[in-house]
C-alpha cells in the first residue's frame, strides 16, 4: 500500500467524475478514512465504467458506509466492492448499505471481513437478501457474527435464489445457528460454498449440516 490518504482519494475522486474508460480501482492500504470515502462516492455518484472497487484494509467507517450506500442507490455499474479490515465498520454501515441494496440490482460480490459486524448488521442484510437477487458472494469472515444473526440468514437462504458463496468464517456462531442453517439447505438450491471455519460449532451438528447439502 502507499499513503494515498484522505487529500490523495479527493484528487483522484476528482478525476473518476470525468473518466467512463477505468473498471478496476485498487486503493488498499492507504489510511483512508470517512473525509475520503465520502469524495470518493460523490465521484461513483456520476462514474459510469466502474465495476471493481477494492478499499480493504483502510479506515474506514459507518459514515463512510453511509455515503457508500447513498451512491450505491444511483450506480448501477459497480458489480464487486471489498472493504475488508477497515476495523471500524460496523453494524450501522452495514445496515446503510443492506438498505441501499433493495434497489441496487448490479452488485455481485461483497467483501466485508474483519470488520466489527455483529447479528443487527447482518439481520438488515438477510431481510434484503429475501428479495435481491443480484448478490452471488458475501464475504464475512472474523466479525462478531452469532446465531441470532445466521438465523436470520438461514430465513433468507430459504428464497433467496442468487448467493452461490458465504464465508463466516472466524466469528461466534454456535450450534443454534447450525440447526437453523441445516434446516434451510434442504430448500436452498444456490448455495454451494458455505465457509464456518473456527466456529463454535460442535461435531454433531457440522455432521448434521454436511448432510443436508
Amino acid at each position: 500500500g502507499n499513503q494515498i490518504g484522505d487529500d490523495g482519494i479527493t484528487a483522484i475522486s476528482d478525476a473518476i467524475k470525468l473518466n467512463n474508460t477505468l473498471e478496476k480501482l485498487f486503493l488498499g492500504w492507504n489510511q483512508i478514512g470517512d473525509r475520503g470515502m465520502i469524495a470518493l462516492t460523490r465521484a461513483i455518484k456520476v462514474n459510469r465504467g466502474l465495476q471493481k472497487l477494492y478499499l480493504g484494509w483502510n479506515q474506514i467507517g459507518n459514515e463512510g458506509m453511509k455515503a457508500l450506500a447513498e451512491a450505491m442507490v444511483i450506480n448501477q455499474t459497480i458489480q464487486v466492492i471489498y472493504l475488508d479490515g477497515n476495523i471500524t465498520i460496523g453494524d450501522e454501515g452495514l445496515v446503510a448499505v443492506a438498505e441501499a441494496l433493495k434497489v441496487n440490482n448490479s452488485l455481485r460480490n461483497l467483501g466485508l471481513g474483519r470488520n466489527q459486524i455483529g447479528n443487527e448488521g447482518v439481520i438488515a442484510l438477510a431481510n434484503t437478501m429475501k428479495t435481491n437477487n443480484s448478490i452471488k458472494e458475501l464475504q464475512l469472515e472474523y466479525n462478531n457474527i452469532g446465531d441470532e444473526g445466521l438465523i436470520a440468514l438461514s430465513d433468507a437462504f430459504k428464497v433467496n435464489n442468487s448467493l452461490e458463496i458465504i464465508i463466516l468464517e472466524k466469528n461466534s456462531i454456535r450450534d443454534v445457528g447450525i440447526i437453523a442453517l441445516a434446516e434451510a439447505l434442504k430448500i436452498n438450491a444456490s448455495l454451494n460454498i458455505i465457509d464456518l471455519g473456527y466456529n463454535l460449532i460442535s461435531d454433531k451438528h457440522l455432521n448434521s449440516l454436511s448432510e443436508a447439502f
